[in-house]
């Protein structure tokens, strides 16, 4: 019985130490399952930023579109323009001839002609005078005075477009070096998921092993029962014994080797524990680079150095990936070496087994040599039996002791069975202190999802003030606009009462002189004298009309000015309209600051909820080793019911064998001490048969727990992915609504920005328009006091050539009605300028950002179109399918053309070279890398 108590405690230090073994099994599995989860978020966060900066390169490349379209339709009016100047060019030209060959008319002296080009000067004069009222009427009514503010709020628009192109090129870059990267993942998934497949079927094939050795072990079971049928009849010498200590001292050694294995399979753990720690940290890294993604594309420099730092990152994670994976590789194959050193353990014991069988066979040939020996050992029976007699009774006594050792070990079961009790009850207190757990973990999921909802009514809240903001700067506005147009209104009525006044004096002074003049040519036939006097009269009485009309000029001029200033003013009140919009905008993008901190924090809400749910699944994991247990102290329990079952069989066993020895007192006095002998070697064999019995069960029950484990913690994993997918898919949702809804905000502003660029140009163009048709006005009034002098001078000319000056009169009035349909065309483009203003302020009235103006010098810039250096779109269109249709080498040569075309500067061109080189290197380290 001493040796049955061994035998069972060590039993349970097995028991006990394959139980560590197989909750280390079980750790080490949710490592690897964390470690595989950990990769595909990885995978997963930087697809979405790979998609994100797709829809963002797909944006960029709309809005470039839509530039370069509205850039055509300017360049388009520019051209127009163009045609126009020199057709006044050409027009001024011809008045040059034409006053060249007055003058060398005059130079003549010739006094017949002296009439005639009198006539034709009044003529011109007249027809002059109209063009320069009507090109005065064109200043005031189109051309403003020179702002600066518009000026300088257009060199900012200029940077701006500038700084866009870049930012543009920058996108295009990092777009294609995260098209490479997507296509690194995809491979690196493509082997994953290869590796997965590959262990899904080794761990088929493992099963069907398993199986195999089931059926074989069930086989060696039954051939043990017979073995056992066969040992009840047989005895077994000393040699089985020390042979069966040997297998024994083997087993323990192996054992001692399993042990040192599995701990130097926790150091591993534990250092895979740590790697992944690591990992975490670096999964950490790359969401809040996700977050700082939009700043470092605004801040170009900064970008390029995070890029660099996060493309050594990168590298760094994918070595490390690549190190796990050998790592992985590794215990996989010391797996499969353990597993394989279990497959020879069992070929031994089968060896082991059929080496028993033979040597039941010599027990066999034994047991009859032993026959024979009773046969001729019968004659000393006599001489024998009191002493059997003696050790009858020393067996009673030690079935006696045996009777009392049962009872204790019962004693012993009893109490084990009543730790067991106090385990439960204390297993069934952690499990309500769990539950407790979990409902706080539900209550406070509850506490941040009323937290959520608060938030978003705040959102909600903030959205309708902004909207009543909104209105409130729209009805502002709309109130501004119409005061605008009340002014203008009446700058208008007033020009045109100034201008009627105007008119009708000067044709009232025009047609006295007219009148005059005819008078002095009737009277030149009847007297020369006469006329001369009459002429000198006239001179004197021209004299002083001319300074009565510049005094009227001067006046009107006066006026202008003050209504000029009037506009000023006016333009001051729109800026300021402007400065209050700027502000509207800058509270919207406080708004919007408001809203990506609300994200963050529902981030971090969603982060707890993953966390608490990993405590769920901790606690179901907790909850299924206790039914483990459980089952196992039932097995232990019947077990030892079939321990006491089987010491019954022998106790009866034994009373049977007294029987049979009070029957048979001659025959078995001989035999009784050998007998005894073989009895005790046989009980030894039995108990070591039992427990190799008990070992195999045990094995085969530990195989079927560890395949139970593996399916729940696939269960547990599959349904953990499910709420992982959802919880992820929701927020994918939220995050996609915010972006749009940034996305739309920035694209109106965007188109706001545009058109006010495509107006602030239009106006530039059409101020250089007037500022050329003053010139010119000014130069035809210069020329017309010299005719006025000329003509006073040459008096006594000739009327021989009024044929002539009506001709040309003709033409002139040809020219006037040309000059009539320009301006009715300046008209049409003024009223749909003055339409596109007011579209626009509508919509600056929706609490759009609006850039703000600066303060630069006065000076008017140069607009492409007015130099010599026209642009034409066909060569343009040439220049740029050049540009992109060639190759990265001949692009840098086509830039210094590009930017001739467009009128920059050298600075400009330099500045564009060393953005594109930078861009290009990038691009190519980027490359570099990868290929690495």
């Amino acid at each position: 019985m001493g040796e049955l108590k061994q035998k069972y405690s060590q039993l349970a230090e097995k028991t006990k130490t394959q139980k560590t073994k197989i909750d280390q099994l079980i750790q080490n599995q949710k490592v690897l399952q964390d470690a595989i989860k950990e990769r595909d978020n990885a995978i997963e966060s930087r697809d979405t930023l790979i998609n994100e900066c797709k829809q963002i390169n797909e944006e960029n490349v709309s809005r470039m579109q839509l530039k370069d379209f509205q850039i055509a339709e300017l360049y388009e009016k520019i051209h127009e323009l163009e045609n126009n100047i020199q057709k006044y060019q050409n027009e001024s030209q011809k008045l040059q001839i034409e006053c060249d060959d007055m003058k060398q008319k005059l130079e003549a002296n010739d006094a017949t002609a002296l009439n005639q080009v009198i006539s034709n000067l009044n003529e011109e004069k007249r027809t002059l005078l109209q063009k320069v009222e009507d090109l005065e009427s064109k200043s005031l009514n189109l051309v403003p005075i020179e702002d600066d503010t518009s000026k300088s709020r257009i060199a900012e628009l200029e940077a701006s477009q500038e700084r866009l192109l870049e930012e543009n090129r920058k996108l295009k870059t990092d777009a294609v070096r995260l098209q490479s990267e997507h296509n690194l993942l995809d491979l690196t998934s493509a082997a994953s998921t290869q590796e997965m497949d590959q262990l899904k079927s080794e761990n088929q094939r493992l099963k069907t092993q398993i199986f195999e050795y089931e059926q074989k072990i069930y086989e060696n079971t039954s051939e043990i029962r017979q073995l056992h049928q066969i040992k009840n009849e047989f005895d077994v010498k000393s040699e089985n014994e020390r042979n069966l200590t040997k297998t024994i001292e083997q087993q323990k050694i192996n054992l001692i080797e399993s042990q040192n294995k599995i701990n130097d399979l926790q150091n591993s753990l534990n250092i895979i524990h740590s790697e992944n720690d690591s990992l975490k940290a670096s999964v950490s890294a790359l969401e809040q680079f996700k977050v700082n993604a939009q700043t470092a594309v605004s801040n170009s420099d900064e970008g390029k150095k995070e890029l660099l730092e996060k493309i050594s990152e990168i590298e760094e994670l994918k070595r490390k990936s690549e190190e796990y994976s050998l790592s992985f590789q590794r215990e996989k194959e010391n797996f499969s070496n353990e597993l394989k050193k279990s497959q020879n353990e069992l070929q031994l014991k089968n060896n082991q087994i059929n080496d028993l069988h033979k040597k039941i066979n010599e027990f066999s040939e034994a047991s009859e040599n032993l026959r024979n020996a009773i046969n001729n050992e019968r004659q000393n029976f006599n001489d024998e039996k009191m002493q059997l007699l003696n050790k009858i009774k020393e067996l009673t006594q030690n079935l006696e002791n045996s009777a009392q050792n049962e009872k204790q070990l019962n004693e012993q079961m009893q109490k084990f069975a009543a730790h067991f009790e106090s385990t439960k009850q204390e297993i069934s207190i952690m499990k309500n202190d769990s539950d407790n757990r979990v409902k706080s973990f539900k209550d406070e999921i509850s506490k941040r999802d009323e937290l959520i909802q608060q938030l978003n009514n705040k959102l909600k809240e903030k959205t309708s003030e902004i909207a009543s903001i909104n209105r409130e700067k729209q009805e502002s506005i709309e109130n501004m606009t119409k005061q605008i147009g009340s002014l203008s209104e009446e700058h208008s009525k007033a020009i045109d009462r100034l201008k009627s006044q105007f008119d009708a004096e000067k044709t009232s002074l025009l047609n006295e002189k007219q009148n005059e003049l005819d008078k002095a040519a009737n009277q030149f036939n009847a007297g020369k004298e006469d006329n001369l006097k009459a002429i000198q009269r006239m001179r004197t009485q021209f004299e002083n009309d001319k300074a009565i009309i510049e005094k009227k000029a001067a006046e009107f001029e006066s006026k202008c000015h003050k209504q000029q200033e009037e506009i000023h003013s006016n333009k001051q009140k729109i800026t300021e309209l402007t400065l209050n919009l700027q502000k509207a905008t800058d509270e919207l993008n406080k708004l919007s600051q408001d809203n990506q901190i609300l994200s963050q924090n529902y981030s971090n809400v969603s982060h707890e909820k993953d966390s608490l749910q990993i405590t769920a699944a901790e606690n179901e994991s907790n909850k299924q080793k206790i039914n483990e247990l459980t089952q196992q102290f039932n097995d232990l329990t019947s077990n030892n019911k079939e321990l006491s079952d089987k010491n019954q069989i022998l106790q009866n066993s034994l009373s049977n064998t007294q029987a049979e020895l009070i029957s048979a007192n001659a025959k078995l006095e001989s035999v009784s001490e050998e007998k005894d002998k073989l009895t005790s070697k046989l009980e030894r064999y039995k108990t070591q048969v039992h427990d190799g019995k008990e070992t195999s069960k045990t094995q085969l029950k530990e195989i079927n727990d560890l395949q139970q484990l593996n399916l729940d913690l696939k269960n547990e994993i599959t349904s953990s992915e499910k709420k992982y997918n959802s919880l992820y898919s929701e927020f994918d949702a939220f995050r996609r609504s915010s972006k749009e809804r940034k996305k739309k905000l920035k694209n109106e502003i965007e188109d706001i920005t545009n058109l006010k660029e495509d107006l602030e140009t239009k106006i530039k163009i059409i101020e250089t328009e007037n500022n050329c048709i003053k010139m010119t006005s000014s130069e035809s009034e210069k020329q017309l006091l010299l005719r006025v002098q000329e003509a006073e001078a040459s008096s006594q000319e000739n009327e021989a050539k009024a044929a002539q000056f009506t001709k040309q009169r003709m033409k002139l009035e040809a020219k006037i009605r040309t000059c009539k349909k320009l301006n009715s065309q300046i008209e049409e483009e003024k009223k749909e300028l003055m339409t596109q203003i007011v579209a626009l302020k509508k919509e600056l009235a929706a609490g759009k950002a609006v850039v703000a103006p600066g303060n630069t010098q006065g000076k008017s810039k140069e607009v492409p179109g007015q130099g010599n250096n026209s642009i034409y779109p066909k060569y343009i269109r040439k220049v740029l399918l050049q540009f992109f249709m060639q190759d990265g080498s001949t692009r840098e040569a086509l830039i210094p053309v590009i930017l001739n075309l467009v009128d920059c500067d050298e600075k400009l061109i330099q500045q564009a070279k060393r953005s594109w080189a930078e861009s290009n290197q990038i691009i190519n380290h980027a490359f570099s890398l990868f290929k690495m």
